[in-house]
């Protein structure tokens, strides 16, 4: 089906050539009060002088029978044909009207008759959807006033840069924002946009490729995120650098990746271990920039307590969610034997985590960090346990994800990671869209490989 919506202006004569040559199924006319008779009056209302007209109105020319007027046209009075802003909310709205009511209709645009302000609101409104058609009517200008009657044409053209330039623009906003669920919704309209210039499609793949990775990564899929980012590590290479280390922490740490072989990442171990841990910390960041603090202090939670996980089990070979007494030294056995579930295994939990690795090694530097800053750490643990995520129902502010972060981050890990040495790669947030657009040249042609692309439809 074929909808025609069209401003109205004094001149009939545009108005039936595009009715004519376009050969709409169905017309919207947009009129003032004093236009809408050129429509439907009665007599002679259209013709080349205005003040003696010497036609019948436009439905009568185009041949439209009269028991036909009421299933293919309908006339639409705009509040106030020289408000812009009137024109644009009224054109708006008939516009999603007619798409609600036929998804797959061809809907063409003719913003050549009316106000300024009636073919600018029209014009305008298209730009907000996918697939519209503008269409004015031309001919020859004897002057700069009119053109001359009896040469008038259609000219057809596609609203798709101006909705294409607009959904961008705000993929780029949700990609800063770290909504990646946001953005990849708004590509799923872009993709339906023909003929986008190709220099724009490198922009939008490299988007859209990132955009699936960093989803991925964001809910802890670490290896889809890797095999998505792999092949591209040109493109915010301090990004792919780190996920690599988490990768390598992972498959060090998680027995469900022990025997994993993910490919591309290198056999040798990349990292110093914790990099899962600064990965949570690094999400804890992102859902903080949300505002959503209970959750970030959750993550921060989790990171604390895997920090000491990953450290006892990487140098002393204990498993605090199941501890093997006999790697513990004499003097600590009995105590641990207490501590034995219904399960049969001895689980601890996090201070108990940090105060067994004081016991085991009053030297250790983590487990110094930990006692020095036991009292402030122990005030942020109360925060995370009175939230609604936990045991309370005091929902968490900005300024008590602050007080934890400080706590644990910048008190504890990041002091305990200093000691490590030189790192292979420092965690860094994931990059906004300005950051993975830049440098976009034609030898990254490769950016969105045949691999990559088989892997983002679901």
């Amino acid at each position: 089906m074929k909808v025609l919506v069209m401003t109205v202006g004094g001149s009939c004569a545009p108005l039936v050539t595009s009715i004519r040559q376009n050969r709409p199924d169905i017309i919207h006319f947009l009129c003032s009060e004093n236009s809408k008779k050129s429509i439907d009056g009665e007599g002679k209302v259209c013709g080349k002088d205005p003040e003696n007209p010497d036609q019948p109105n436009v439905l009568t020319q185009c041949g439209i029978a009269e028991n036909e007027k009421n299933k293919r046209f309908f006339i639409h009075l705009i509040r106030n044909e020289d408000s812009l802003n009137d024109c644009y909310v009224d054109s708006l709205k008939i516009l999603n009207e007619i798409l609600r009511d036929n998804i797959n209709t061809e809907i063409i645009v003719d913003y050549t008759g009316g106000t300024k302000s009636m073919s600018g609101g029209l014009a305008v409104a298209s730009h907000d959807f996918c697939g519209i058609k503008l269409c004015v009517v031309s001919g020859k200008r004897n002057d700069l006033i009119k053109v001359q009657d009896g040469t008038q044409r259609i000219k057809l053209t596609q609203a798709n840069f101006a909705f294409l330039n607009r959904q961008f623009e705000q993929v780029k906003k949700l990609i800063d924002r770290y909504d990646y669920v946001g953005a990849l919704t708004i590509f799923d309209e872009i993709i339906m946009v023909p003929d986008i210039p190709e220099d724009f499609d490198k922009k939008i793949q490299r988007l859209f490729l990132f955009s699936r990775a960093y989803l991925a990564w964001d809910h802890f899929d670490h290896v889809k995120a890797w095999e998505l980012l792999y092949q591209n590590r040109g493109v915010a290479p301090e990004n792919i650098m780190f996920l690599e280390a988490v990768v390598n922490s992972r498959i060090r740490f998680d027995e469900g990746l022990n025997n994993c072989k993910v490919e591309g990442i290198s056999l040798s171990p990349k990292g110093c271990g914790y990099e899962l841990v600064e990965d949570l910390v690094l999400n804890a960041e992102r859902r903080a920039s949300q505002g959503r603090y209970d959750d970030a202090v959750g993550r921060l939670y989790r990171a604390m307590e895997m920090l000491v996980q990953i450290h006892l089990f990487k140098n002393y070979s204990i498993d605090t969610g199941n501890v093997d007494l006999e790697r513990l030294p004499d003097a600590l056995k009995a105590e641990y034997e207490a501590r034995k579930g219904a399960n049969g295994k001895v689980e601890i939990g996090l201070r108990n985590s940090y105060e067994l690795l004081n016991k085991l090694n009053s030297e250790d530097e983590l487990g110094k960090l930990y006692i020095r800053n036991q009292k402030k750490l122990i005030n942020s643990l109360s925060i995370r346990n009175k939230s609604l995520f936990a045991h309370g129902m005091t929902p968490i502010s900005n300024e008590q994800y602050e007080i934890f972060y400080e706590a644990f981050v910048k008190e504890v890990l990041d002091p305990f990671l200093n000691t490590l040495g030189k790192r292979y790669a420092k965690r860094n947030q994931f990059a906004t869209a300005e950051k993975l657009l830049e440098n976009l040249r034609e030898e990254n042609r490769d950016c969105f490989s045949t691999k990559a692309y088989s892997m983002l439809t679901p």
